[in-house]
This record gives structure tokens, sequence and C-alpha cells, in this order.
């Protein structure tokens, strides 16, 4: 385990695999898996104005001494009550990962790493095809949050999620292993604990409430997005700046580089992106986007 407190960011983009890998790293006696807190202090739909906690309590006690913390109060809070050496906080916000990170970083008693999890383009546009999500366009620009994160100097190791598949319990080993976090035999089992993480994809959350195994596999493509993949792997084939930046990810890839890859300490900038977004995050708070809340039908599993 660290010998200093350690706050563990997951980041990366939708469909990129940071909910349950918050949840398998948070899996731990001394962990708490914080899920996307950014959401409560920076609201940006309707559904992130009431905290429904993934340990099935509502309303969670642990929440109800949390949840009035500033944000620059939270770690130290959770550090303070819970009784926990790491914290693994899955808040994808760019935003919101430079913004601790430069508050952090005047700290000399807390340690943070940053992981970045992203899958090669084919398999992120399967994500969203099979969802009815087809523009391919779109799906390439995610791949701009990565050349951001670098170009503000973020110091970021990542972990390319196709291959965390493809051995799970090695891959999460190696992670474990990076973050001087315990590994043990049980640790995939995450639906086995007791977590008090918000928000992200609803797929691990409900698993916390079903409480039973889910094998992590690689899923098999559509027949229909089969006959798709060469004209979908020549559109991403001929985007140079996607290219360029999955070189920059692979050379920072956990899995592939023994020792772990050097981190940039230059210090975290926040540059002209980070302002746009930050004035399009505030004005979500005011006018947020509509959302149907899929876990407002599960209230009945939450204990009341």
């Amino acid at each position: 385990m660290p010998t200093k407190k350690t706050v563990l960011f997951v980041g990366g983009t939708a469909r990129c695999g940071s909910t349950l890998f918050d949840l398998l790293l948070g899996h731990d006696p001394r962990g708490f898996s914080l899920g996307e807190v950014v959401s409560w202090y920076r609201p940006w739909r309707t559904h992130h104005f009431d905290i429904k906690c993934g340990c099935g309590v509502y309303p969670c006690p642990v929440w109800e001494v949390l949840a009035p913390t500033p944000e620059n109060r939270l770690y130290d809070r959770i550090f303070e009550t819970q009784d926990v050496d790491f914290i693994v906080d899955s808040s994808k916000s760019l935003t919101w990962i430079i913004d601790q990170n430069r508050r952090l970083a005047r700290r000399s008693d807390v340690r943070v790493l940053n992981l970045f999890l992203y899958k090669q383009p084919v398999s992120l546009y399967y994500s969203f095809f099979k969802r009815g999500q087809r523009d391919i366009r779109t799906v390439a620009g995610y791949y701009d949050y990565y050349a951001s994160a670098m170009r503000a100097r973020v110091p970021l190791v990542s972990l390319n999620y196709d291959e965390f598949i493809q051995d799970p319990p090695a891959a999460l080993r190696r992670v474990c292993e990076w973050a001087d976090l315990e590994y043990y035999e049980g640790k995939l089992k995450f639906w086995e604990g007791v977590h008090h993480h918000l928000w992200g994809s609803f797929g691990p959350r409900r698993q916390l409430h079903e409480a039973k195994a889910r094998e992590i596999y690689v899923e098999p493509y559509s027949d229909e997005y089969q006959d798709l993949l060469p004209v979908v792997e020549r559109q991403f084939e001929g985007n140079a700046k996607l290219r360029r930046t999955l070189q920059d990810l692979a050379s920072k890839d956990l899995l592939k580089a023994k020792p772990a890859p050097a981190v940039d300490r230059r210090g975290v900038r926040r540059l002209p992106f980070y302002y746009r977004i930050r004035w399009r995050e505030i004005r979500r708070r005011f006018f947020p986007q509509h959302y149907l809340d899929k876990e407002a039908s599960l209230i009945r599993e939450w204990r009341v």
C-alpha cells in the first residue's frame, strides 16, 4: 500500500471503461471508489441534483456527510471520515482533472496518479454504433480529449481497454503494481464490496445491485458492423491527427512499457480550451440537459 494518501484519477472519453475500472481499483478495504463526483459539483444533467449512491441506501449516510463539502476539501473529508488510504475518482471531465491536479500538486502529503483509458477507434465506434449513434466524425473527435490532456501536461499514463479485456487479471495486476495498490484474489469481483460510487456507466452500477458475476469478455462485432468494418477502418486510418494521438497514447501505455512510462512533471496548464469548456459547464448548471434517469427505475432496489 502507498505510504502517502493517494488520489487516482481515471480519465477517458465516454464508453472507455472508466466506471468499471474505478470500481475494480476501489474494491479494497482501504480504497474508496468515488465515481463521477464532478457531476455533483458541476451538474449538467437533471439527474445530477440528486445523489443515488452505489451502496444501495437512499439517502446514503456517507454522502449525507460528504455532500455539503466544498470541492476543494472533498478528498480530505473522505480521508478524515472513511478510514481509507486511497481514492479513485473517475470524473472524466478534463477541466476537473486539470483543476484537481493543479491544486493537489501543491500538497506534499498526497500522491496524485492519472490513468487514462482509451480504446482503438474501431472498438470505440462500435460502442456507439450498437447504440444507434452512427456519426463516425463525432467518434474521431473524441480523441481530441486525449490530445488536449497531453497538451495541458497532465502527468498521465494510458491503458488500452481493448488489451485489458484480453486478460483482465494480468492487466489489473499491472495497474496495481504501478499504483502501489494491493492485488489479491477476487479483486475483479467488485460487486462483492460496498461502494459509495456516483453516476458513471449504468451497466457496472446495476451490477452492484444484482451482486452477481458478469464475465469481462471480448464482445464480438455484429454482422452489420463486420460488413462496414473495411470502410470504418479506412476512414480512421486516413485521419492523420488521430494517428498522431494514438501514437502518443501508445507511448504512455502501461501495458506496453516496463518500467512504467515517464510522465510530464512540468506542471499542469490551463490552456484556452479549458476556459471554453468551463464556460459551457457553468451554463449547463443553470440550464441542465433533461435526462431520463435509468436508475430511477431501480429505486425499489435501494434500501429506503
